[in-house]
Order: C-alpha cells, then structure tokens, then sequence
C-alpha cells in the first residue's frame, strides 16, 4: 500500500499538506507487528492531533496526525500541553521517514532530566505487579538509551522488547531494571 497516497484520500479537500511520514510504534522493534504505526506531520491540519484506524488487506494501520506545532509541543516537557503522549517523544530520534522531511531540530539526550522527570511522574501510576503494559516498554528504551547515550536501538534492547511485549523469558528482570532507575 502506498501510505502517502492514502493519507492524501483522507486529507482531500482540506488544504492540508504533508510535511514528513514516518513509520513508527512496534514496526521499529520487532519483525512480526500486530499492526503498522505511522506519525504524519502536516501543515494546515484542523486538528492539533488525530488517530485514524485502517484495516487494508488483512493489515491493520494507526495513523498518528499531527500539525506541526502540536507536534512541537508534544516534544516540549517545559508545555503541559500532551502530557500523555509525551512519554512517546523518543519516538522523533529513532522514527523511519517513508516521505518528506520534519525537522524539529529536537534532541532526546538534551532533555534527559526533563525526561526522566516525566517517567518518574508516570511510573507513580503504574501497577505494583508485573505487567508489562506497553509502557514498560516505553520506559526500557528510553532509560537504555540515556545509559548508552545513544539514540541506537540495540539487537539487546529489540529482545527484551519482545520479552516484553509477550511477557516471555525474563521479562521481570527488565521491569524490576526501569524501577530500579526510576527510583535512584
């Protein structure tokens, strides 16, 4: 399926432009995703953020829209605008663009504090137990990459995402780990 031309369906008639597509979510971590996330920037977009679901030839597709300034402040901890999306900002470091280009001139390991001010926020809602929700994966990545302070994602990391995501092996070791940094 040619993503941007289906994006251009959905925006017809709206004198919204496409400024960047990237694929993102899952489909960086593993080889078999349930489904295909993309982020999609744009200029003039009515909504300052969406969510459109797609089923196309037994694939399922989540388009993330933004208009460029909401995306900008999404990825500014200093806006409480879209604090609950915020924990997904390292997602701008390590996306995949399919079309155009956003430049947000936004570097990950410059907030660091920032960062780890808002997982710590965060973590204060999760269970006590061990489940690994979709937020532990989150969180692993974004610790390992401030203690790597490298924006790479690791074969290591991909497999204790996938350990994660289908509880599997030692799954609790790496959620036992983000506690652990969350609370020093």
């Amino acid at each position: 399926m040619n993503i941007k031309d289906y994006i251009e369906t959905l925006l017809e008639g709206t004198g919204t432009t496409i400024l960047e597509i990237s694929k993102t979510g899952s489909q960086l971590f593993k080889e078999d995703p349930n489904d295909l996330d993309y982020t999609i920037v744009c200029e003039n977009f009515t909504e300052k953020r969406a969510k459109y679901c797609a089923d196309i030839d037994g694939v399922h597709y989540d388009f993330f829209m933004y208009d460029k300034e909401a995306l900008l402040a999404r990825l500014d901890f200093n806006n409480p605008a879209y604090n609950l999306v915020k924990i997904y900002n390292y997602f701008q470091e390590i996306r995949e663009v399919v079309y155009g280009n956003f430049e947000t001139n936004w570097d990950l390991l410059d907030c660091k504090q920032a960062y780890l001010n808002h997982l710590q926020i965060k973590n204060e809602g999760m269970p006590s137990g061990y489940t690994a929700n979709r937020d532990y994966v989150h969180f692993y990545v974004v610790l390992k990459m401030f203690e790597n302070n490298s924006t790479t994602i690791t074969e290591d990391m991909k497999e204790a995402v996938d350990n994660l995501y289908h509880e599997i092996e030692d799954y609790t070791d790496s959620i036992d780990w983000v506690r652990e940094q969350l609370n020093k």
